[in-house]
């Protein structure tokens, strides 16, 4: 879940210096025995100065990644520990360059990781996301789809309609803070539930009427960034859905409400890249080009000139 602390100070003024430090200690349930951070300098406003300190065992296989060449942390040894720190004064805030493309990072920011590779967040995700058996009301929806519908695209059709158009989005994070789906038998009865629930509902959905299907994480904001830091669990945001169909992969988001549109022609963001929850995956994906369109319309129009010398205007 979550908790929030609020504290209201009075009688602040322009000008005033606000000085504050707080402590937060982590006991993750998600890869306990690995540590990844993502500290990040908001380019909205000035930094007088930041201190950013990691200390490890020198066993530890610990890599680092930043957003530019002058964040660079000093490094120094003791007693078999390795200490890494990165400070900086008078950080100036920065104004992001015009047509900046809307995936990538203006903030300054520093990463910190010691998985070895995306295939060790992905085993960890999908043994947190349990594969139990489909309960009765998944199998249900499975059969009711089936019924109605012969053609295999058509049920995905209908899959993918159900879950996006009368199931409502809520986030309700009570497990790993978030980050493990509701079972999929609970949200079919329910009817609601957020990214991942949805998804991991229309993923069970699509198995059970012989489709290949598996979540994909992304990040909304990152999105192809992503493909050049390094591995953690914590840079996904949201999760979509990956299918197979008679040759054909395709990404759908199931919290898209009345998007409309056949099983092979719904489009999502694109997102640049995504990490699948399977047993076969171990590296990051891209979309596919048939899902990611680039939004490009085609536009004919019949202009008739004015003949007797005047002038014509287009408006």
């Amino acid at each position: 879940g979550w908790c929030t602390a609020l504290l209201i100070l009075d009688d602040i003024r322009p000008g005033d210096v606000l000085d504050f430090c707080y402590t937060v200690e982590e006991h993750p349930k998600l890869l306990p025995n690995n540590y990844a951070s993502f500290f990040r300098l908001s380019s909205e406003f000035s930094v007088g100065k930041f201190d950013f300190s990691l200390q490890f065992r020198e066993s530890r296989p610990m890599n680092w990644k930043s957003s530019s060449d002058d964040l660079k942390p000093s490094e120094s040894w003791r007693d078999g520990n390795v200490h890494w720190n990165w400070m900086a004064e008078n950080r100036l805030r920065e104004q992001p360059e015009e047509n900046t493309p809307e995936w990538h990072i203006a903030d300054p920011w520093i990463q910190v990781s010691d998985c070895l590779n995306w295939e060790t967040v992905g085993t960890a995700v999908l043994q947190a996301w349990s594969n139990d058996a489909d309960g009765v009301a998944v199998g249900k929806i499975a059969k009711e789809i089936a019924a109605q519908e012969t053609n295999i695209l058509l049920q995905i059709g209908k899959a993918i309609q159900l879950v996006q158009d009368e199931y409502r989005y809520l986030s309700v994070n009570l497990e790993f803070g978030g980050q493990v789906p509701t079972a999929p038998d609970i949200v079919a009865r329910r009817r609601f539930g957020d990214c991942k629930d949805l998804s991991f509902l229309l993923v069970h959905i699509l198995k059970q009427l012989g489709v290949f299907a598996r979540p994909v994480l992304v990040n909304t904001q990152l999105r192809k960034t992503i493909g050049n830091m390094l591995p953690m669990a914590g840079l996904f945001n949201h999760v979509v859905v990956e299918f197979q169909v008679q040759g054909e992969t395709r990404w759908v988001d199931p919290t898209m409400k009345y998007q409309g549109g056949s099983a092979l022609e719904r489009f999502i963001p694109d997102y640049g890249f995504g990490l699948p929850i399977d047993v076969a995956s171990s590296e990051l994906v891209e979309p596919p080009r048939s899902s990611a369109q680039a939004g490009l319309y085609e536009l004919r129009e019949s202009v008739l000139l004015d003949t007797s010398g005047a002038s014509s205007l287009i408006g």
